[in-house]
């Protein structure tokens, strides 16, 4: 399977899934006196877990190739999202009290409880209690039955309509504030994480302990990028082209079938790392230069990755001003999210 066909698969999963979720949420059967979410989000994860089951047996007994494995995390991923997102919210309620089970936590209130109502993006909202928040998704079945039966039930008992309560995130100017900032925050944070780890990597370069020196007659088979490849006896061979002195010669050298000194590091990769080559008229390469080498173009890598995080939370910065500002710069507020998720 080429990456090609891994992208149309990922590209086309999510748009199966929104239309399955939109059918199930949409022409679900709502049972009066209690909200759930689809039960499609159900059926997919139960679905996609027995794909992943079959798809894990396949790769142990015909070894599959990384492209499966790509969507058997993917699968399983997916599988653990649609259950926890089905199991997130169930409430049964009367003309009385109202129980809320989140995962497997229950609670129970009463319409007297109800301090106030935050308005989310489609049709989702959060309840305000007096002892916590009880948050109903715009996809679960119900969820607007239940906010009109609990504001007719306050209004019985004598406490009027429901009131609006604007979240204090962002100054009210943006609906359903915290998942948007997960969404801004969560690639800065990966970015941190991986230049932190690029920093460790090149901050341990070390020239190997257990480099190898052996004869060898190699033959040139290509370049790509910044390495010469090489073969000898069946063994791959490599060589950043920068760490070689004396390119001209060294081709020469090779052309000319000579037996050279290659120092090089046994790993359990294909291509072996060449750390030195040498003949008896001349040093083509030498371990103290090929770990300069490695240095220096590690450190241009962990510099870019830090550079690309300062400028990805700049923009974050950005962001957190413009949307806490959003009634002085609303078209640029609206660049930024949906008109419809602003409160301007």
């Amino acid at each position: 399977m080429s990456l090609f066909q891994v992208l149309i698969i990922a590209g086309f999963i999510p748009v199966v899934v929104t239309w399955l979720l939109r059918f199930f949420s949409t022409n679900g059967l709502e049972n009066e006196g209690s909200i759930r979410m689809p039960r499609g989000l159900l059926l997919i994860g139960i679905f996609c877990g027995l794909f992943c089951l079959v798809l894990t047996i396949c790769s142990v007994l015909l070894k599959l190739g990384i492209m499966w494995h790509i969507i058997l995390i993917s699968s399983a991923l997916l599988t653990f999202i649609c259950i926890l997102a089905y199991c997130s919210i169930n409430v049964s309620y009367d003309s009385e009290t109202f129980e809320c089970t989140i995962f497997f936590f229950r609670r129970k209130y009463r319409y007297s409880d109800i301090r106030g109502i935050i308005p989310g993006a489609n049709e989702s909202y959060t309840l305000v209690m007096t002892n916590g928040k009880v948050h109903v998704d715009g996809m679960a079945v119900g969820g607007q039955q239940f906010l009109y039966y609990a504001d007719k039930r306050c209004c019985e008992i004598g406490l009027g309509t429901i009131p609006e309560i604007h979240n204090k995130i962002f100054h009210g100017n943006v609906v359903e504030p915290l998942p948007k900032i997960i969404l801004v925050c969560f690639p800065g944070i990966c970015l941190i994480v991986l230049s932190v780890l690029c920093l460790a990597e090149w901050s341990f370069l070390r020239i190997p302990g257990n480099l190898q020196e052996e004869k060898m007659v190699l033959s040139f088979s290509g370049e790509q990028g910044d390495f010469l490849y090489f073969t000898s006896k069946g063994r791959n061979l490599r060589i950043d082209v920068n760490a070689v002195g004396n390119y001209n010669e060294l081709e020469l050298a090779i052309s000319q079938n000579r037996q050279l000194n290659i120092i090089y590091s046994q790993s359990d990769e294909e291509t072996l790392e060449i750390w030195g080559i040498s003949d008896n008229s001349a040093t083509y390469a030498s371990p103290e230069i090929v770990y300069d080498v490695e240095v220096k173009s590690g450190r241009e890598g962990v510099l870019i990755c830090w550079v690309i995080t300062l400028c990805y939370w700049i923009f974050v910065a950005f962001f957190f001003y413009i949307l806490e500002h959003a009634e002085k710069y609303p078209w640029i507020a609206m660049l930024l999210v949906k008109k419809d998720n602003l409160n301007i």
